[in-house]
């Protein structure tokens, strides 16, 4: 369950055993940049379905990096050191937005994609809007001193997340979407299904912070993963 699954060479690292009859699963980190961050679902699904991942290389809110850019980038890396074997690629919060720009550039190898609790912007205004809106709710529902510390802990992440810059929707993917949203995030409001016309819409329990950690969710979506079928075996 960690890097030497992966030569000191390589970017991308495998997370639990190979498996050679079904297409891996690519996740993007959050905006933390760690991709241990999917071991425990690495560890359920282990020799059903391989999970890839990678730490990104990420600016510090000054020198910003172009998402776009960086996904191109990302999916040049991927082909170098997996080559064109289809795969399934995901993402959690931010990284379904790393997500979304890489299968941009490689949508005919992509099977599906996986957002979890993770949104999209259309523009930059929708960008300020949604921002300002959640950085409310999570005031309106805390008591005084808990929603100052959220709304500051809010605009610290946001900062952090001003390192991926030119970060909104293109053009829609034909691709099936599975949005495993959290029934208490904020970002359920957002769910972004204007990016493809087949979304599947699967509710998981938490909120936008924790649902990676919520036992039962990893089930759900360990599950859903094994129980769709892949276009070789259709």
């Amino acid at each position: 369950m960690n890097k030497g699954n992966s030569s000191d060479e390589a970017v991308f690292y495998r997370l639990n055993a190979s498996v050679t009859k079904k297409p891996p699963l690519l996740l993007l980190p959050p905006s933390n940049g760690e991709g241990l961050v999917y071991k425990k679902l690495a560890k359920l699904l282990d020799q059903q379905i391989e999970i890839w991942t990678v730490d990104y290389v990420k600016g510090d809110g000054i020198n910003k990096v172009d998402i776009q850019t960086y996904a191109k980038e990302l999916v040049m890396i991927w082909k170098q050191e997996q080559g064109n074997r289809r795969l399934v690629v995901g993402g959690y919060s931010l990284g379904f937005r790393v997500a979304y720009h890489m299968t941009l550039k490689m949508e005919q190898q992509v099977e599906r994609i996986i957002n979890i609790d993770g949104m999209l912007y259309k523009d930059a205004a929708e960008e300020v809007e949604i921002n300002q809106a959640i950085i409310a709710l999570e005031k309106s529902d805390s008591a005084i001193e808990t929603s100052q510390i959220l709304a500051n802990k809010k605009q610290n992440d946001l900062k952090l997340e001003k390192w991926f810059a030119n970060d909104y929707f293109i053009s829609p993917l034909k691709l099936e979407i599975h949005h495993f949203m959290g029934k208490e995030s904020p970002v359920l409001n957002y769910m972004p299904e204007f990016v493809s016309c087949k979304n599947n819409v699967i509710h998981i329990q938490g909120n936008h912070e924790n649902v990676l950690e919520i036992e039962d969710n990893l089930l759900v979506i360990a599950n859903d993963l094994l129980n769709v079928k892949t276009d070789k075996n259709e």
